[in-house]
């Protein structure tokens, strides 16, 4: 299970809760020390960078004893305990790869939305991994303490923001198994919407139903995935410690009123009321207060928990919280002397935790609804699959009687047969027993297999990076785990086994994604399982073997794997698909080392930073610079900190960061309104020989053009020629699509119609047959391919040239939560930073705005920290990769008549163009020529001073 939210949301203090529930920190500790948080940055920002994995024992009903998790005996755990692989995800947007890896590794997800915020851009985009890595979801309402305490909400109000916060999340969903927004951005910005629709329609409403605070949702159904009458929605605080779900509420209250706890269950969510005297559930209508009933979610659920809070406000301790310690049988947990004491929010956590402990709320939940890896491993196995280079070879031929398999696999006959003339092929006999091989590790994957004689499967999501002295060494090691590193740093490969048992010492095969089982000698390496080790937060604990379904850390494939691949124990099997990420590292800077010596380390440490990071680009720029690439501005601070201080150990300078562009040209679909699109031109271009030659585009045009060679004397040239033109044109298209006219730029949403003619000389047909009448000048200019590449390139960079070219920057979806005072200020950072607002509405029940915009990510550096000054910490901004988009500048414009000129003034051409100023930004970072003025005014060369 993975753990999944917004930044702040309070994740990892959850999972300090469920730790503490297996006795393995301090009550106290709890929330103060974020077990799971082991970087010192983690702790210093307060946020989550790394995923971290710890395994749990959950025994039901453990955590609601005197005694606590130390009254389990060892034969109760054997028989009645759950091991929960926990795996904590980061959630900020700069670290969505860590939420990638968490997913592929997971069979179910535990969502966590705060009650106050909601759900924010990056619980969209947590869903989003989910659904694509089809795990699981529950859901938990956290920090429902602020309804009560900071927004002073009364319960009907709350269970209306709580409403629409689970209706929230089953939109988002649902919108998901349609496919009707291709980009995230797209979906939150009509969540928004919709929701302000709803809202405007319950205001101009009657007052009666569906004129609440939050709009009103309709009974649940069975394609909601998020329901709180099934128990699959948690409430709770995460930093008070408690949490419950409907089903212990029912379980409480059956008895008293003579209900079945699943039907009460039912009725505590939706529109459903208790009326006393009839002693029977009835449809609530309207609001409370205004001849409408009180929800049975509100009398039964909320109720209990405003009276407790009270104590907050200065009632008395004893008095609120005695009943509920004596009707709940919490003495033993609850000494009197505490609700005496002078500490009412400390007797109200101890009260609150023994009555609703969080660990048993979660992880009953997540017992009872997430699946086990057995029955999640039918569900996901399609997908695992799917993506890889080798997904012919199965082929599902329907359902069987067989409960092993449930599929047929049958090699691709066509793909086998297009591939005999490959090296390295297999025989028909050693093909078939691949196939049977294929067959029993497939069948061993639906079932999620731990037999001993089961085929290995193991996936590796990411390569972790820690020191070699944390590793527990065995008996008569001289390094730990074997593999020692010369920088301190030893690498384990973070995954999960999927099928058969890992066992230390065995001898696995390493598979890429593109591994093809037919052709074992390509795209496969050996490697030997040095070590395995439970991952239990900031420890590690060795293990001899580690079942299937179980995730653990493994030592000795630091060579053999860069950043994700499949084990198997066998040759004979298919690589697991390939992880997606959500985002693409879209910022980048140039290294460069203080001290010239210094440059075989920093190279060394962008090696060991690339395979430890698995989101990180490394890689050389046109000048010979070390080129860094991250997600966001903070993924970039920490793994430049980590560069310098773990890998590469060497002082080095930092650029600016250097923010990716593209190139594109304006068509008539993008244009801005009163701007005339120019016609396509046509460019024509020769190679230096003055020969070209046109591939024919169906085949009687390739016999006519063979004819037409035939007749000049080119038969023995032609294959040589058609050949030639074939690969420099697409060389050609190639080169100039990854280095555009205007800074070298890629490319983007252009088509080229290109046409290649073949240009016959003149003593070509006086020679009358002689194949040394064409003459392709390969020994002045080159291999001919070469200069139909050149010819090509040029072509399609000046057809840019004469199309209206444009630039093309990538945008963020920002969203900003700020307060009243704080808007006057948000609006003056997002202003001078070139962002365009899209909407600006107030959180119903708070007095919060939330502004949504699109910002360029080239001004996105320094937002956070500028935002907060400008504010005075009431506001914060999230930002979501959202699209490209084209700048609607010209870069060659210059004003020319005289109303451009008193327009855009004299200089609108030069400095105040944004597009040319980003294109010779651009182009002064490449070494490329910039035309600028060197002398601005040559009569004031002397001095500079304004008084001369």
């Amino acid at each position: 299970m993975c753990i999944m939210a917004h930044v702040d949301h309070g994740k990892t203090t959850l999972s300090d809760h469920l730790i503490a529930a297996n006795g393995l920190i301090h009550p106290k500790m709890v929330g103060e020390l974020r077990y799971l948080d082991s970087r010192d940055d983690e702790q210093a920002r307060g946020i989550t960078m790394k995923s971290s994995s710890i395994s749990l024992l959950y025994v039901p009903g453990a955590a609601q004893r005197p005694e606590g998790p130390r009254s389990v005996s060892h034969e109760e755990k054997l028989s009645a305990g759950f091991l929960v692989n926990l795996i904590d995800s980061p959630g900020h947007v700069d670290f969505c790869s860590e939420v990638s890896t968490a997913a592929r590794l997971s069979d179910g997800a535990l969502v966590v939305v705060d009650a106050v915020e909601g759900v924010c851009i990056q619980t969209h985009a947590v869903l989003r991994q989910a659904w694509e890595e089809k795990v699981k979801p529950c859901l938990f309402i956290n920090k429902m303490d602020r309804l009560i305490l900071e927004l002073r909400l009364p319960p009907e109000e709350a269970a209306a923001r709580i409403t629409a916060i689970v209706a929230h999340a089953n939109m988002i969903w649902s919108a998901f198994d349609s496919e009707h927004f291709m980009r995230e951005a797209d979906a939150v910005l009509a969540a928004e919407q919709q929701q302000q629709q709803q809202l405007q329609q319950a205001r101009d409403g009657d007052g009666g139903e569906g004129a609440d605070e939050a709009p009103q949702v309709p009974d649940q159904d069975s394609e909601d995935v998020f329901q709180p009458s099934k128990g699959n929605v948690a409430f709770g605080s995460a930093g008070d410690g408690w949490a419950f779900r409907l089903g212990q509420f029912a379980a409480m209250y059956s008895a008293k009123l003579g209900a079945k706890p699943a039907a009460l269950a039912a009725a505590l969510w939706g529109d459903w009321a208790y009326a006393p005297k009839e002693r029977r559930v009835v449809r609530a209508r309207g609001r409370a207060g205004q001849g409408g009933r009180r929800t049975m979610f509100v009398t039964f659920a909320l109720e209990p928990l405003w009276r407790a809070y009270s104590v907050c406000d200065g009632e008395d301790a004893k008095a609120v919280l005695g009943p509920i310690v004596t009707s709940r049988g919490l003495s033993p947990q609850v000494p009197a002397k505490l609700l005496e004491g002078g500490d009412p929010r400390a007797a109200l956590k101890a009260v609150l935790r023994a009555w609703l402990p969080l660990s048993e709320a979660v992880l009953g939940m997540t017992v009872e609804h997430l699946p086990s890896p057995a029955a999640a491993a039918p569900l996901r196995l399609p997908h695992l699959m799917d993506g890889g280079s080798n997904t012919a070879l199965l082929g599902v031929a329907g359902s069987s009687s067989s409960s092993s398999s449930g599929h047929d696999l049958i090699a691709d006959a066509g793909n086998a047969a297009e591939q005999q003339q490959q090296q390295q092929q297999l025989d028909e006999g050693t093909l078939a027993e691949v196939q049977q091989q294929l067959e029993r590790t497939y069948s061993a994957l639906c079932a999620s297999s731990s037999d001993p004689d089961a085929p290995l499967v193991v996936f590796v999501s990411k390569m972790v990076s820690v020191p070699a002295n944390l590793l527990p060494r065995a008996p008569g090691d001289a390094a730990a785990g074997g593999c020692g590193h010369a920088q301190g740093e030893v690498f384990l490969a973070f995954g999960r086994v999927f099928s058969g048992v890992a066992r230390e010492g065995a001898r696995v095969h390493v598979l890429s994604s593109a591994y093809d089982p037919r052709l074992p000698g390509q795209q496969r390496q050996s490697a030997v399982l040095r070590g395995l080790y439970l991952m239990m937060g900031r420890a590690l604990e060795r293990l001899p073997a580690v079942p299937a379904g179980n995730v653990c850390a493994i030592t000795g494939l630091e060579t053999a794997i860069l950043k994700s691949a499949t084990l198997a124990g066998s040759p004979a099997a298919l690589p697991l698909a390939p992880m997606t990420f959500q985002a693409a590292p879209i910022v980048r800077v140039a290294l460069e080392p203080s001290a010239p010596g210094d440059m075989a380390a920093l190279a060394a440490g962008l090696k060991l930073l690339n395979r430890a990071d698995p989101f990180v680009e490394v890689g050389l720029s046109e000048k010979g610079e070390h080129l860094l690439g991250a997600a966001g501005e903070v993924h970039l601070e920490t793994v430049v900190k980590d560069l310098r201080e773990r890998f590469a150990r060497v002082d080095f300078q930092v650029s600016p960061p250097l923010v990716a562009f593209k190139e594109s040209v304006l068509s008539g679909g993008n244009a801005v309104e009163g701007v005339a699109v120019k016609p396509a031109r046509v460019v024509e271009a020769a190679t230096p020989s003055g020969c070209c030659v046109q591939p024919p585009d169906s085949s009687e045009g390739a016999g006519a053009a063979a004819a037409a060679a035939a007749a000049a004397g080119l038969g023995e040239l032609w294959p040589h020629i058609t050949s030639s033109v074939e690969s420099g044109a697409t060389a050609g298209f190639q080169l100039a699509a990854g280095a555009g006219p205007l800074c070298d730029e890629a490319m983007w949403g252009v088509v080229f119609e290109l046409e290649v003619r073949l240009l016959l000389p003149a003593q070509a047909a006086a020679a009358a047959g002689s194949a040394t009448g064409l003459d392709l000048a390969e020994s002045v200019y080159g291999p001919f391919s070469g200069q139909v590449m050149g010819a090509v390139a040029a072509a399609c960079r000046r057809a840019v040239l004469e199309g209206e070219p444009r630039l093309v920057e990538a945008l963020y979806l920002c969203q900003v939560q700020a307060s009243a005072e704080a808007l006057s200020g948000v609006y003056a950072v997002l202003g001078r930073r070139r962002a365009r607002i899209l909407a600006e509405e107030m959180r119903e029940g708070s007095g919060a705005f939330v502004v949504h915009a699109y910002l360029p990510v080239e001004a996105s550096f320094g937002l956070a920290d500028e935002m907060r000054r400008r504010s005075s910490g009431a506001a914060s901004a999230s930002l979501l990769l959202s699209h490209w988009e084209r700048l609607q500048v010209d870069p060659f414009f210059v004003p020319s008549t005289e109303e451009e000129l008193e327009e855009y003034g004299s200089e609108a051409g030069g400095p105040a163009n944004l597009a040319r100023r980003l294109i010779d930004a651009v182009r002064r970072r490449k070494g490329l020529p910039v035309e600028e003025k060197v002398v601005a005014k040559a009569t004031k060369q002397r001095t500079l001073k304004r008084n001369v």
